[in-house]
């Protein structure tokens, strides 16, 4: 801004010497000129390109994206746009400055082979995929720059090297990651019915603030005009600091930028006085009338299937409730339940749907229900700190946490009765305190549950899901971003680009409810800060019931385990029991183990390991080969920045085909 500024500054400096030269002429007597010079005062040059971004990364995900091994290699194109100013430094140096939109889009892929069953023939066969990572993201940069001039007349114009610095706020930081079948030909997963099913979507919280790099390159000039360019400019861009803050993941691009470099001149004239006067000219300044034409933009759509080709797909469906952490996590130093737990009775949501970390706020809620269903459980709160070097009161603050829960429980409507409260300085199994976040995980108060289930893992649920196609009618003019034209079907877990105007045939997956007599598909249609939705209600009693067989594929048991532990717990070996007894003869049982982010990535890997072969050993045991049971590393990790979080990664997932 400061060399914008002083520019502005020597350009009016420079019009009010010209003006007093002028009015001057009227009594200055001139009898020849002797040369004339033009000199630049400033260019401005707005430029556009396309990049060929290249990743070069050690990850195996970032927060809110699924594991599935590690990702070193990545490319893609992007577009780009800028508006650079520019000021002659010396003979041959340029110095600028610009801002500009860049796309460091791309994508990460890694192949793998997994196993699957042949729905005609039942045998088992492997089928090669490809994961792929997707990062959209795009950047808000500033360029202060230097140009030199290296020939300065080649073919019709100079030829420039480029350096310059780059400054990056990232403006879009968003994923997308999938799964795509590559062979054989005609497999498909069963959730999308094609060869590729979206894994997991979102935005990339841990994404680096502030990015910075430098830039190289080469720039040929071709004259146009007086003092007119087209450039064309093959750029390097280098980033000194990763993409994101918890993982390595560097970005660098070879952009190709087009340009047009326009030139504000100043003419120089040296004079010899004579005895001839020269009467002030008159200049006649042309009045330009801009008109502006306003383009209305417009974006609408409606569903127009009045008979759309839908089916209602009824039966029982095999699920496994929602893993519980029995604890309440406080504040260092405070005995004070934290705002985020629910503490007054409400309805609560469904066991089987949701997702675990948030349903957190509700582990109180969950105990005081189980409590009234179960008369004769008992309740033990045990209080916990992260040891006296941290909270300094000790087990005094132990004992007011533990108290703490029961006097909620109590508000809850449990007995004192049913409920022992006892504390410690430390938890029987505490976390590592090395971390910040093992001290965090160590202030708490556990909450144990006699002659009940704390949880049950597997259950059997009615269900009722409409699937088919429908259409819908989409208009839209005026509008120049045409990718950012985003229909969101609510009722399909796809969002789609509707860049074109008309109609679309959307799938449909959803859930409902028979006891009623309708049910409604909705849709949000955007483009920036423009949204539209609709919505359209349909009788049950319309389309044709179809009875499925017991379904299984959205079965998926969480077991958890103590910290830096691989031992199959009591309660753990219980529900795998429960398993078995409930599920069908020949079933799969997959096993996949994890472990949270704390201690070293290889001890990790080796954990996770170790956790699915205890219950892969244990369940060989129990079953005497009734059932089929692998083991993978496709567990789906929750995230940790929450002690529950890290709790429900140390863990392994049971899933049943």
């Amino acid at each position: 801004m400061k060399i914008i500024f002083k520019l502005l500054i020597i350009i009016i400096s420079l019009f009010f010497v010209n003006i007093e030269v002028i009015f001057a002429l009227d009594s200055i007597i001139v009898n020849k000129v002797i040369k004339t010079e033009l000199s630049e005062i400033f260019a401005i040059h707005p430029k556009i390109g396309i990049g060929l971004n290249m990743y070069n990364a050690s990850l195996v995900k970032f927060e809110n994206s699924v594991d599935c091994g590690l990702f070193e290699k990545g490319s893609g194109f992007a577009y780009s746009g800028g508006f650079f100013l520019e000021r002659k430094l010396a003979d041959k140096f340029f110095l600028g400055l610009g801002a500009g939109y860049i796309g460091r889009s791309g994508e990460f892929s890694i192949e793998s082979k997994i196993p699957s069953r042949d729905v005609n023939s039942h045998e088992l066969e492997w089928v090669e995929t490809e994961n792929k990572l997707s990062p959209n993201v795009t950047f808000l940069e500033f360029s202060p720059e230097l140009r030199y001039s290296i020939v300065d007349d080649l073919i019709n114009g100079p030829l420039r090297f480029a350096f310059g610095l780059r400054f990056g706020i990232p403006i879009v930081n968003t994923f997308s990651q999938k799964e795509v079948i590559i062979s054989p030909s005609d497999a498909k997963f069963i959730s999308s019915n094609s060869n590729e099913r979206l894994i997991a979507k979102g935005d990339i919280t841990t994404m680096q603030q502030f990015h910075y790099g430098i830039s190289l390159g080469i720039e040929n000039m071709l004259k146009i005009g007086e003092q007119n360019f087209f450039t064309q400019q093959i750029i390097f861009d280098y980033n000194f600091n990763d993409a994101c803050t918890d993982v390595k993941w560097n970005i660098s691009a070879l952009r190709l930028d087009l340009g047009f470099r326009f030139s504000f001149m100043e003419k120089n004239e040296i004079i010899i006085l004579d005895t001839q006067k020269i009467e002030k000219p008159t200049v006649e300044i042309p009045i330009i009338v801009k008109k502006d034409t306003v383009l209305v933009q417009n974006l609408s759509f409606e569903f127009v299937d009045e008979k759309p080709d839908l089916q209602i797909q009824t039966g029982t469906e095999f699920l496994a409730t929602l893993p519980l952490v029995n604890a309440v996590f406080f504040s260092s130093n405070s005995s004070e339940i934290p705002k985020d737990y629910i503490i007054k009775d409400t309805v609560l949501p469904s066991q089987f749907y949701g997702n675990t970390v948030e349903n957190r706020k509700y582990i109180l809620l969950r105990i005081a229900d189980l409590v009234r269903k179960n008369p004769n459980a008992k309740i033990i709160i045990h209080g916990t700190t992260s040891g006296i070097v941290n909270e300094t009161e000790g087990l005094e603050l132990a004992r007011k946490r533990a108290e703490s829960v029961q006097f909620t429980l109590k508000n809850l409507g449990i007995n004192d009765s049913v409920m022992t409260v006892n504390f410690s300085l430390m938890p029987l199994y505490p976390s590592n305190q090395d971390y910040p976040e093992g001290k965090l995980e160590n202030q708490r108060a556990d909450i144990f549950v006699q002659n009940a289930p704390l949880q049950e893992y597997v259950g059997f649920q009615k269900y009722a899901e409409v699937t088919g196609k429908i259409k819908l009618k989409i208009e839209h003019e005026n509008l120049k971003e045409l990718n950012e034209i985003i229909l969101e079907p609510f009722f399909y877990d796809t969002m789609i680009i509707c860049s074109q105007p008309g109609v679309y045939t959307i799938p449909v997956k959803q859930r409902i409810y028979l006891e009623s007599d309708t049910f409604q598909l909705s849709a949000e249609l955007s483009y920036r800060n423009i949204i539209k939705d609709s919505k359209i209600s349909l009788n049950t009693k319309d389309f044709e019931l179809i009875q499925k067989e017991l379904l299984l594929k959205n079965f998926n048991a969480i077991l958890r385990f103590e910290y830096n532990s691989s031992e199959l717990s009591s309660e753990n070996k219980e529900l795998l029991i429960q398993l078995v007894q409930r599920i069908p003869e020949n079933s799969t049982i997959i096993i996949s183990g994890s472990a949270d982010a704390l201690g070293s990535e290889q001890q990790n890997i080796q954990l996770a390991s170790q956790r699915a072969k205890a219950a892969e050993d244990f369940l060989n045991q129990i079953t005497q080969s009734k059932f089929k049971i692998i083991t993978d590393g496709k567990f789906l990790k929750h995230s940790e920045k929450t002690p529950e979080g890290r709790f429900f990664n140390r863990a392994i997932s049971i899933r049943i085909q």
